[in-house]
């Protein structure tokens, strides 16, 4: 919780994964677990959802060791409410098309709607005090996976 990270999450992941993660609107945080090199690792973390996939975006994530975790096995847990999933984390590089997933996490935390909100995609430039945010969105595992 906050700072410092956990080990594994405990329950059962659901069998299937979401096709609409709408039923999560109610929760503010969402838990995630990634696989270390040899340990899980699970951080909270702020998410939103657009068009029924999920979206975790991370503040100076070229730091943090869960990112870190990700890149080298995309393999997730995500527990949202009391419902935990497995899936995958797929690096989003550009904003789609009117910035609806920015969009959505700005009404979802701080109740505005703009039209020109974008996140930071790649490292900023020498001298950009905005922070380095990366964006990922949760996927289905892959069969085998």
């Amino acid at each position: 919780m906050g700072i410092v990270p956990g080990g594994p999450l405990w329950g059962r992941a659901e069998d299937g994964f979401p096709d609409d993660w709408s039923f999560s609107d109610g929760e503010l945080l969402a838990a995630v677990e990634t696989r270390g090199p040899w340990l899980r690792h699970s951080v909270t973390v702020l998410f939103a959802h657009h068009d029924g996939r999920l979206y975790l975006p991370s503040r100076n994530a070229s730091r943090k060791r869960w990112i870190q975790n990700l890149l080298r096995d995309p393999r997730l847990r995500v527990r949202v409410g009391d419902r935990i999933f497995e899936g995958r984390a797929v690096r989003v590089t550009e904003s789609l098309p009117g910035a609806p997933v920015e969009r959505a996490f700005l009404r979802k935390y701080y109740g505005i709607e703009v039209g020109g909100a974008r996140f930071l995609y790649g490292p900023p430039e020498p001298g950009d005090d905005r922070a380095d945010v990366w964006l990922f969105r949760v996927d289905p595992l892959e069969p085998g996976a």
